[in-house]
């Protein structure tokens, strides 16, 4: 079998040994991490390491770094931390390094990378603290620092201009912007803005009842039902005055003999013929007159939905009775 002691040495500085895969299951079944997390981070580690043996150490620190915020444990952090080097990304092997202290401070192996790192970039980068009472995000030129939410975030950026970007949740954000010089450090106490106040809702539009399908009121039937009444009377009076004036016995007495031109006959024809044509009215005016009281008139005030009709004492209805209109009333 045909040896390769360049991966050999790759494995070797990376600290990889047999067992590797199996303390990563076991770190991260300590983390509490789901089972998709433990095989997304092997999958992860198993690419850094072909990257870093093909000497892509930015794509292998990449890899590392996926794999150790996925499953977290510092054999990743120690890798990721050597890709870094090996690339000469000094500021984000640093802040790894400062993540691997406060993580793991008792573990000796990532304690002195850790320190010795930081010793070497330190007079290439720029260290930053940044604090705040509640614990935030920080976004440096559009990258995530670290994945934890924290009160006191320490970290290195290159030398430059840097815009940070501190996120506490419910819309609550500041940025800052950093002029970062080689072996300088600063200290950035922010305070979160206030949480906004949600505008209050606008106040619920009073409800408007519905128009009305029937455009009458009802006193357009009371009218209709007056004149309706008046006609009758004046009908059965008319009807009373034919039988009376001049009457059946006078006509037969004074008319004997005379034909149709009697007068007194042509009297009794004329309060007939009156009668009929009262009667005739008086029934239009009532079937106009119940008609509009059925279909037309809109009898009571329409509430809007949801709510109940107004009660009154008294309400009034048409009714249709024989030959005449009249009025119902309901307590």
């Amino acid at each position: 079998m045909r040896r390769h002691p360049g991966r050999r040495r790759a494995l070797a500085v990376l600290g990889i040994c047999a067992l590797g895969s199996l303390g990563r299951a076991g770190a991260a079944r300590a983390a509490d991490v789901s089972p998709e997390q433990v095989q997304f981070a092997e999958q992860e580690d198993d690419l850094g390491i072909r990257a870093y043996v093909a000497r892509s150490f930015d794509a292998a620190a990449t890899h590392f770094e996926n794999a150790f915020f996925a499953a977290p444990k510092p054999e990743e952090l120690r890798k990721a931390i050597r890709a870094r080097r090996e690339g000469g990304q000094l500021a984000r092997a640093a802040t790894l390094s400062a993540i691997g202290q406060r993580r793991y401070p008792g573990d000796a192996g990532l304690t002195k990378l850790a320190d010795d790192t930081i010793a070497e970039a330190r007079p290439k980068v720029f260290e930053l603290h940044v604090t705040s009472p509640l614990e935030c995000n920080v976004v440096v030129d559009d990258k995530v620092v670290v994945s934890d939410k924290l009160r006191d975030t320490r970290f290195f950026v290159e030398p430059g201009t840097h815009e940070l970007v501190l996120g506490w949740g419910e819309g609550r954000t500041r940025h800052v912007s950093v002029q970062a010089r080689a072996g300088g450090t600063q200290t950035l106490a922010v305070e979160p803005p206030p949480v906004p106040v949600k505008p209050a809702a606008p106040p619920a539009p009073a409800p408007v009842a519905p128009a009305s399908s029937k455009p009458l009121g009802p006193a357009v039937f009371l009218v209709g039902a007056g004149l309706t009444a008046a006609g009758a009377g004046v009908t059965i009076w008319s009807g009373l005055d034919a039988q009376k004036n001049p009457g059946t016995a006078a006509v037969r007495a004074d008319c004997v003999g005379q034909g149709t031109s009697c007068p007194q006959y042509q009297q009794g024809l004329d309060a007939q013929r009156r009668t009929n044509i009262l009667l005739a009215a008086t029934g239009g005016v009532a079937v106009v007159t119940v008609v509009i009281g059925l279909f037309l008139t809109q009898w009571s005030h329409e509430a809007p939905r949801g709510e109940p009709p107004p009660q009154t004492g008294f309400t009034l209805e048409p009714a249709l009775g024989f030959g005449q209109a009249a009025l119902r009333g309901t307590f």
